[in-house]
């Protein structure tokens, strides 16, 4: 599950260069107007491809099911690897991306049906679950990591998915996925809401790892314009990385944490 889950980093790179949803027109521009036509980069494109399609949906989709308390379809088993661990979850993200990217690229069919009915599964999910939580954990992970940053980060893997979703509604237009992504970005911030902002959360952030997730949510609040977005966002910003950093100061081989300089 490790090598596919390299593939999806190497499919983001070929195809994106990490898209910001913000700038959404002139990266649908590059896409629709960019091509890769031979050399080791085609090579490397079509590999990747041919992993993507290879994918069961349904095994990715096993746990989030399994969490809903959804029946999975007979016969159908979960992968190993990462999504049979803490970090469950985080492949379909990547998944999302890079099939999102890809039909942006290729109006491949198959692809947009299966983005399709991921997103689609993903809202019965998240409708059974009834919180606009979305995830293939539990949250009392979330309650874990929050009160003392310790877990296999959580958000790390939220970031994945989220990012997914706002990925499958800037590349082919699915409104369900946004929808999706804003429910979810209501329940982050009620979440932050019963948090205080001290030394200790500082401190926190400083030991868990969290990816891209406050950027995720900034690009959701660029669609939804929510405040709650934006807050949410903000929430997650680690200033005592990104101030120091504004001012030329790179402290990020500190040791006051075994993770600090996972800046993400």
């Amino acid at each position: 599950m490790k090598n596919i889950q390299n593939t999806f980093w190497i499919v983001a790179m070929l195809l994106a260069n990490t898209p910001s949803v913000s700038a959404q027109t002139t990266h649908l521009n590059s896409f629709q107007n960019t091509t890769i036509t031979s050399g080791r980069m085609k090579m490397l494109e079509q590999k990747d491809v041919e992993v993507i399609k290879s994918l069961d949906p349904d095994r990715l989709l096993f746990y989030f099911r399994d969490l809903a308390g959804i029946d999975n379809p007979e016969g159908v088993r979960r992968y190993g690897g990462w999504e049979n661990s803490d970090l469950k979850g985080h492949t379909l993200g990547h998944y999302l991306s890079a099939m999102s990217m890809y039909w942006a690229q290729s109006n491949d069919a198959e692809l947009l049906k299966k983005v399709n009915y991921v997103v689609s599964e993903l809202g019965r999910c998240q409708k059974a679950m009834g919180s606009g939580y979305i995830s293939a954990f539990p949250d009392t992970a979330l309650d874990r990591v929050e009160k003392d940053g310790s877990g296999w980060a959580p958000y790390y893997t939220l970031h994945k998915i989220l990012q997914g979703l706002m990925d499958a509604y800037t590349f082919t237009g699915n409104t369900e996925a946004l929808r999706i992504a804003s429910s979810f970005g209501d329940y982050i911030h009620n979440r932050t809401t019963r948090i205080t902002v001290n030394a200790r959360w500082i401190k926190n952030l400083d030991i868990m790892e969290i990816g891209g997730f406050a950027e995720s949510m900034l690009n959701l609040y660029a669609q939804t314009h929510n405040e709650k977005h934006l807050k949410a966002g903000q929430f997650f910003q680690q200033m005592d990385k990104i101030e120091p950093s504004a001012n030329g100061i790179d402290q990020l081989h500190d040791k006051r944490t075994m993770n600090f300089h996972h800046a993400n």
